[in-house]
């Protein structure tokens, strides 16, 4: 199968490519070497060498400061109760030491947002556990005191017939 570029009707391009053609074949095998891209040299390569070492000064200091990630904590006010929470993400940015700190830095804020929907699942889960508590404690002092007078019984038959 093969498509035919040059047949799109835009003008400049018709007037600066008349006799250009641009054709698609893919090849049967997906990994083949052909469409794979290639070094100048003809040999393939993923990674250029320049593109895998960065002329970073090895003895710089690629943390994130502590305060900055106690700041980020506070944002998204992490508390005493989430104490656990506070330490993954300066045990995370301690991690990142082959990163930079911009990159450290946008994943510890990402990691604080989703900490930050983990602590408020705890907090509606802890609210349900409160609101079920405090319905079967209803429960228990209804059964125990609630009962009708014969008035409102006599008013409950004639509503349900």
């Amino acid at each position: 199968m093969s498509f035919n570029f040059s047949n799109f009707g835009n003008s400049a391009s018709s007037q600066l490519s008349n006799s250009t053609s641009h054709s698609f074949t893919p090849s049967p095998n997906p990994l083949s070497s052909s469409s794979l891209p290639s070094h100048p040299s003809g040999t393939f390569s993923p990674l250029s060498a320049d593109s895998r070492s960065p002329n970073i000064d090895p003895n710089l200091d690629n943390t994130v400061p502590t305060h900055f990630i106690d700041a980020l904590a506070n944002q998204f006010n992490f508390g005493d109760q989430e104490q656990d929470l506070r330490q993954s993400l300066h045990g995370f940015a301690k991690m990142g030491r082959g990163l930079n700190k911009a990159d450290i830095a946008t994943r510890s804020y990402l990691l604080a947002a989703i900490f930050s929907l983990i602590k408020e699942n705890r907090e509606m889960t802890n609210a349900q556990r409160n609101t079920q508590q405090l319905l079967a404690d209803l429960q228990i002092r209804l059964d125990v005191t609630f009962s009708l007078t014969p008035e409102q019984k006599l008013s409950y038959s004639f509503l349900a017939v």
